[in-house]
């Protein structure tokens, strides 16, 4: 589990101390059941408390969350839809966080040789209607902090996220390139370029004596699109 930790500020913009601050599921509204280490083992209050700094933690299963802010000092204040995920159950090179039509946000993963989804609790999952990157999320930013630089695994990582957004779920490493030439860039050596904030630019490779070109679109610092391969 994800410890979670944040500030209270109240009306005047200083830490507030004994501010009420109630955790529940969202979009169910159940009050969350909170601890305090990561291996829920032991329960926390909730509403929290927060400390003489201003200062909430807890530790929470991954899911989504509201938050309830109250208190002396403090203007009522509802936060909904807080997006906490662990990521040390990830593989960092093939799986990615996506959501769907419905606003669920899930686990996209891919093996190497097909694309399977799962909930955040792992269970198995089929998405509804549009996929897309998860475009923010609490500990999983699609972002240059998460995405591989380099090594096999770049591509699939790619991969999975480009057959989830266009919904082309497959049981093989071959995309249809801009031209309809059929290519596997899991087989072929890459060439990456990196903006200057040191995301991802592009990804190129050559097939069959031709260059092919993948381009990532970046928005303050989150991955909102992976293009096709576009022959060059």
């Amino acid at each position: 589990m994800l410890n979670y930790r944040d500030v209270v500020l109240g009306t005047s913009g200083a830490p507030v101390s004994g501010a009420f601050v109630l955790v529940k599921t969202y979009p169910a509204g159940v009050t969350a059941t909170l601890y305090s280490d990561s291996a829920g083992t032991v329960t926390l209050a909730n509403p929290l408390t927060t400390d003489s700094t201003g200062t909430f933690s807890f530790y929470v299963p991954n899911g989504r969350y509201s938050f309830t802010i109250s208190g002396v000092g403090v203007t009522t204040k509802v936060i909904d839809d807080v997006f906490i995920y662990d990521t040390s159950g990830l593989t960092p090179l093939s799986d990615v966080i996506l959501t769907d039509s419905t606003g669920t946000f899930f686990v996209g993963r891919d093996t190497g040789s097909a694309i399977s989804f799962a909930t955040l609790a792992g269970a198995a999952y089929t998405p509804s209607g549009a996929i897309q990157p998860a475009a923010t999320a609490t500990g999983v930013p699609i972002s240059s902090a998460t995405m591989p630089t380099g090594g096999s695994g770049l591509i699939g990582w790619l991969s999975a996220i480009w057959k989830a957004i266009t919904g082309t779920i497959g049981t093989t490493n071959c995309v249809t390139a801009s031209d309809g030439v059929s290519i596997d860039p899991n087989s072929l050596a890459q060439t990456l370029s990196y903006n200057a904030d040191g995301t991802l630019n592009y990804v190129q490779v050559v097939n069959g004596g031709l260059t092919y070109r993948q381009t990532m679109t970046w928005s303050s610092g989150q991955l909102t699109g992976v293009s096709n391969w576009v022959k060059q």
